[in-house]
């Protein structure tokens, strides 16, 4: 069984040595928030400036790295598999800097993406590969159900990159 909670423990030392930005995205996420989910990664969220250093960080680690692309990693060790989204600067200083601090590890406080910033990436996911609704479509509809969501700003986003029919259909 993988822990988690260790290997984010592991990670919050560099990201304040190096002054990288971060934030839990995922399912770890959707847990901070109050969605009880079974999830097989830990997915993180940086600027794309650090993808380098992330990447030979996790291999000092003892990290394999699976599959590096512009803007996704990921990386595994054992059973624990941990993935990264970089985002391009202006993208960045929007979800990084709207992202909560929840007490995730040891007293440890982890930024936590936004929900709106989170249901924006799952309907993305979804758009992009649509055999993912069955996973994720779940977590929208407890996303889009907060108490206090920014519904309108999620649905500019859907507007802009064409998934309106979806917002619709999962705001009835």
């Amino acid at each position: 069984m993988s822990d988690y909670g260790a290997v984010l423990c592991e990670l919050v030392p560099f990201f304040e040595r190096e002054h990288i930005r971060f934030a839990l995205g995922g399912g770890f996420a959707l847990q901070a928030l109050g969605r009880s989910r079974l999830t097989f990664d830990l997915d993180l969220i940086v600027p794309d400036v650090a993808h380098e250093i992330v990447r030979q960080h996790m291999e000092q680690l003892g990290f394999e790295t699976l599959h590096d692309q512009q803007g996704f990693s990921n990386h595994l060790r054992g059973r624990e598999r941990i993935d990264f989204m970089y985002l391009e600067p202006r993208t960045a200083d929007l979800v990084l800097g709207g992202a909560t601090k929840r007490q995730m590890c040891e007293g440890v406080n982890v930024p936590v993406a936004r929900p709106e910033h989170l249901a924006m990436m799952k309907f993305l996911a979804v758009k992009n590969q649509p055999t993912r609704d069955r996973q994720d479509l779940p977590d929208l509809v407890f996303l889009m159900r907060l108490p206090g969501i920014d519904r309108e700003l999620i649905r500019e986003y859907c507007a802009k990159h064409d998934m309106l029919p979806l917002y619709d259909e999962l705001t009835r």
